[in-house]
This record gives structure tokens, sequence and C-alpha cells, in this order.
């Protein structure tokens, strides 16, 4: 069940937006939601982690899909559901179109999809104006 999607575009390469996704422990630069959040391995499907956002307990993740420079697919576990969360991109010409997606599956989706449905969808533009801002003020290689 759909809770959220947004698209932005951005002059943004897309090797700099994967340098912000790829770094874990930073995430919560950008989103002010979030407390913490780290992987325990490298940044490839198959590796697990934590998240913790304000008032909610530490939560396990899972990275079950990894495209460098074009997504990232995370599960984040509830009690009977997971938040799917997917982070894609695609380059075009000299614009990076960047999409965030959140999604729950499982039996208690209805009630958290409700539940979360209003506060990701107004959170999620500012999240991605400053991952972008912080994408953008990395150096060019």
């Amino acid at each position: 069940m759909l809770i959220a999607k947004h698209t932005v575009k951005t002059k943004a390469t897309a090797q700099q937006v994967w340098n912000i996704w790829q770094d874990v422990p930073h995430w919560k630069t950008w989103d002010e939601q979030l407390e913490l959040s780290q992987i325990d391995g490298p940044f490839q499907a198959g590796t697990t982690g934590y998240t913790k956002f304000k008032n909610t307990p530490l939560l396990k993740t899972l990275l079950t899909e990894v495209i460098p420079n074009q997504l990232v697919v995370q599960e984040t576990y509830l009690p009977l559901t997971k938040i799917v969360s997917y982070q894609s991109m695609i380059q075009k010409e000299d614009r990076t179109e960047i999409t965030f997606q959140v999604e729950a599956r499982g039996l208690l989706s209805f009630f958290y999809a409700r539940m979360l449905r209003r506060s990701v969808r107004n959170k999620l533009p500012l999240e991605m104006e400053k991952m972008l801002k912080r994408a953008k003020a990395q150096e060019v290689s």
C-alpha cells in the first residue's frame, strides 16, 4: 500500500547523490526525524542494519536491492508489516531525476499506511531538498 511518492530533478550528478545515499550513518543530517541509521556491512543487497526515528524503538532494516547510481530498496520491519522504501534515480541529459517511494506491506499495512501517510508526505520533499543540498555541495571529481 502506497504511503508516499515524490520526485525531484536536480543538477547534482548521480554519483553525488549516490555518495549521500551510501553514507548511512549521516542520513540523519537530511532526515530530521531520524536519530540513528547504521548498517552492519557494505552498502549492498543483503546487508542488515538498524534505524531509529524520534519516538520509536530501534527498528531492524535490510537492504534488499542496491544498484550503484540507480536504486536502493530498503525494508524496515514493524509488527506484522514491513515498510519498503525505494530511492531511485535516472540521469537525463544534464539533470538527475530522483524518486523516493514508501510503501507498507503486510497484515497491518493499512493501519501503518494510515498512521504514517500525512507525516511522510509532508516531510519527504523537505528531506529530499536537504539531501540534494548536501549532494551538490560535494567536490566534483
